[in-house]
């Protein structure tokens, strides 16, 4: 199956758990409804169509100022069906409220990394996650979530305007 081919059976099969989707420098994005983030994700991985078993890239970015929350973007792939897919979803949150979605663990494990980052780095909490803990950060630590736009820590610089 091409991307294109991709793109319509995603939208055609899982038009109930999607907002939409379209075509990125030839890779097919989908926004996910964030309460069907975990669903759509296990049906993608066990549908024989698509066999979604390996993440390649998964982030999250601040969009709070731009689209009032926090998106995640993870792109997927299949080795056996060579082809790949990016779904995204938002967060709502203002300021400094701590958006919530399930975790991925049960669908990908190795997921439980990806979201230690974003959880200690953004403060998104992944419900039911398996390994909490923080990755990089001191188990201490107390200043903010660094990666959010306008987080200021005791020993961050702010580079001056060119």
């Amino acid at each position: 199956m091409d991307s294109e081919s991709l793109l319509k059976y995603v939208q055609e099969e899982y038009s109930e758990r999607i907002i939409g989707g379209e075509m990125v420098k030839g890779v097919p994005v989908f926004e996910v409804k964030p309460e069907k983030w975990v669903s759509l994700c296990g049906m993608l991985r066990d549908d024989s169509d698509t066999m979604m078993h390996s993440v390649s890239n998964y982030t999250a970015v601040d969009y709070r100022e731009k689209h009032g929350g926090f998106k995640l973007v993870i792109t997927i792939f299949s080795h056996i069906l060579n082809h790949r897919l990016t779904l995204e979803t938002l967060l709502p949150a203002k300021d400094d409220e701590i958006p919530e979605i399930e975790t991925l663990a049960t669908v990908w494990p190795t997921t439980i990394w990806f979201e230690r980052e974003h959880a200690e780095l953004f403060g998104i909490e992944f419900i039911n996650h398996p390994d909490p803990r923080h990755l990089m950060l001191d188990d201490d630590w107390d200043e903010g979530y660094p990666m959010r736009r306008g987080w200021t820590g005791t020993d961050f610089v702010v580079k001056p305007d060119k």
